[in-house]
This record gives structure tokens, sequence and C-alpha cells, in this order.
């Protein structure tokens, strides 16, 4: 740097990056976003670039952001296969339209269609939906409709047809379901296949409030799974987080803690996030507390937790300041 020049923000090198003509400069502008908080206008920048490989490094940017819907759209419009399947990459561990998911498994590309499915594992799918998945001639459809079925208790039917299903692959996911069920005898109780709730057919933004709150203290995981959902991108109470951050099934509380992401939200809702046994809820809350400023008293009492993961987002918050101040 030369005498009595000042240092770029991290944002503005960002953004002479992206207006440099060299694709690989570009490239390298957009795959430091990864360590930076950048807006969604950048993003969307790299998303139109004409050379793959920028567009690839914005589509990978969004993985683990909470970023509009419209650029993971944006992602599978693509016509490089690579960039679709990273689209579908970001589906995973947060909310996401039914409809983006079923873009995924009817892409041409297997590898797109493999992505699609594991973004499918842990959210809530209708019903109907899965019905209509298991009947589908594509065998990655059929396996992420039983990968649909986990930690959501579903009827026996179901996961039979799986078990049942000429393709080997999708008889392991099956039974790998089955495996994963605590309470067999409850999944008795489950209707019958043809049958489902009128709430299988209702959209997340159209529960209300009080209907959430009843749905998250429900004993069908299901039920709580599509509750939690419902909070996504909504003003909620608190004790409705922490209610589902304490769940016993797993997706329940990955879509809690991604429903953490207000930043006027307490911080010992992402403690918890961080203190979670299961590696992607961890990842989810470790994103959210470096992706924001942590207040000097929390991040004091942070460094003194006696959980590991809880030291280390504060390690990691502060690494992040320091970088941002010498960039």
């Amino acid at each position: 740097m030369r005498a009595g020049e000042k240092s770029l923000s991290p944002r503005k090198a960002i953004l002479r990056g992206l207006n440099n003509t060299d694709p690989t400069v570009r490239e390298a502008a957009m795959r430091s976003c990864l360590d930076h908080r950048v807006s969604v206008r950048i993003l969307e920048r790299g998303l139109r670039d004409r050379y793959e490989d920028v567009r690839q490094a914005a589509m990978f940017a969004c993985i683990g952001r909470s970023v509009p819907l419209r650029l993971v759209s944006r992602g599978l419009d693509d016509n490089a296969w690579r960039i679709r399947q990273t689209a579908m990459d970001a589906c995973a561990g947060r909310a996401m339209p039914l409809r983006l998911l079923q873009r995924g498994l009817d892409d041409t590309n297997a590898d797109v269609q493999e992505a699609a499915m594991d973004a499918c594992t842990g959210k809530y799918i209708p019903r109907a939906i899965i019905e209509q998945w298991l009947q589908h001639p594509n065998w990655r459809v059929r396996r992420a409709a039983i990968h649909a079925c986990i930690g959501r208790n579903p009827s026996y039917e179901l996961l039979q047809q799986g078990i049942n299903d000429p393709e080997s692959m999708v008889r392991e996911a099956a039974k790998t379901a089955l495996d994963l069920q605590d309470v067999p005898s409850d999944l008795l109780q489950r209707p019958p296949v043809g049958k489902h709730s009128e709430m299988d057919d209702t959209t997340d933004t159209e529960i209300p409030l009080d209907l959430i709150h009843r749905m998250l203290y429900s004993t069908d995981p299901g039920a709580r799974l599509k509750g939690m959902n419902a909070c996504h991108e909504r003003d909620v109470p608190e004790t409705l987080l922490l209610q589902g951050l304490s769940d016993s099934q797993w997706d329940v509380r990955l879509a809690a803690i991604t429903a953490c992401e207000r930043e006027t939200l307490p911080y010992d809702l992402i403690r918890r996030g961080l203190k979670d046994p299961y590696h992607s809820i961890k990842q989810v809350a470790m994103y959210i507390a470096i992706s924001r400023p942590i207040p000097s008293p929390v991040l004091n009492r942070w460094l003194r937790d006696p959980h590991r993961d809880v030291r280390r987002a504060a390690i990691n918050s502060l690494v992040g300041e320091l970088v941002c101040r010498v960039s």
C-alpha cells in the first residue's frame, strides 16, 4: 500500500475485484465472500457473471447463509450442472419451498438429483407428496421420499413401500429410516396410505401463531417440525424458538437454530445451538455467531464458557473482527 493511501474495506475490495476484466480475479473476489459479510447484491452480481467459475463461487458463498430464495432459484436455472448442484446444497439445513426441492429432483443430472435428495432429509414434506415420490420412475426421487420420512414419524406403509422397492439403494434407505425410529408402536397410530391430515396441505406461511404454539408442543414429531419451519422469517416469541431448540428430534432443533438468524434474538439461543450434539446444528449456530458482531460482555462470557464450541465461536468472531480491521 502506498503511503497515505486508505485501506479498502472488505466490501469495497470485493467490488473492485468484481469490476476486474480477468475472470480469475472475479472468481477470487467471490470466494473471499466466504470470509466476510456481503450484501445480496454482490452475490447476485456473481451469479450473473458470464464465466462459470465465478458463478460457482457465488453460489457456493450462498451455502449456510439465509439468502433470498431467488438466488437459489437463479442457481437452479443455470446451464452448468455443478452450479445447480451447489444450489441444491444451499437448500440443506434451512426451510425451503417444496417447488425448489422438486426442481432439483427433476433435474437431468444425477449429481443434482443426489444433492436434492440429501436436501430433503429432515425437511417436512407433505405426506401426499411423499406418496407421489414413492411412485416416481426415477429411483433417486423414490429414495428422496424415504429420506423425507426420517425424523417425521411416518406410517409403516410408506417405509414398507421403500423396503419392497426394486432398487437396492431405496431399500437400504428404507431400512435405515426404520432403524432410526425410536418408538415403533407410535408409528402404527399414523393414518394409512392415501389419508393425510388437512395440516399436510397447509403452507408454513398460512399457519397462525397460536396453532404454531400448539404444534410445537405436539407429541407428533412431524407436527413439531412443521410448526418450527413456520417460524422462519417470522417475528415469533423467543419461547417458541427455545422450545424448538429443546426438542428431542434433531431436525426440529435444526429448524429452530436456522430460525434464530434475526439479529434481535438473544445470544443465549445461539449458545444453545453451539452446545447441541448434532454437527449440522453446531455448524448453523457457528455461522450465525460469526456473521454478526458479538457484544463484548457476551464475548467475555463465551471465552470462559466450559463448552469448547462456544469458546471456538467467540475466538472466530474475534479473528473475523481483526481481519476486517487490517483488510
